[in-house]
């Protein structure tokens, strides 16, 4: 794997006081956890996207006759699905997360 996953629960390892808005703060590190969460998952497709450029490669190199590899147009295929379902679930989520993440600075503005 060429990225490492972040462990989001890292940021709630702070205790908050009872003077603090507690539901405020548990809407932004809700989503700030989520945030991370896509941000990990945006990485994934893009390994995948970098996964199957390198078979586009090794399939189309003429001169690459005698390497053993299991590439295939059928593991292309495949592969181009998970990523196009990565990535829709990504460009989703980030859409979604930014929906939210306003609407909690919106509500902010009012609790204020």
């Amino acid at each position: 794997m060429l990225f490492q996953s972040f462990d989001p629960s890292c940021l709630l390892t702070r205790s908050l006081s009872s003077s603090e808005p507690n539901l405020l703060l548990t809407k932004i590190s809700t989503k700030i956890i989520s945030f991370i969460h896509l941000i990990d998952s945006s990485m994934l497709a893009a390994q995948i996207g970098y996964q199957l450029s390198t078979d586009a490669m090794i399939l189309c190199d003429l001169e690459a006759e005698g390497w053993e590899s299991s590439v295939s147009l059928e593991s292309m295929r495949e592969l181009s699905v998970k990523g196009q379902e990565a990535t829709r679930s990504v460009v989703d989520g980030f859409r979604d997360i930014k929906q939210q993440i306003y609407k909690v600075h919106i509500d902010s503005k009012v609790l204020s």
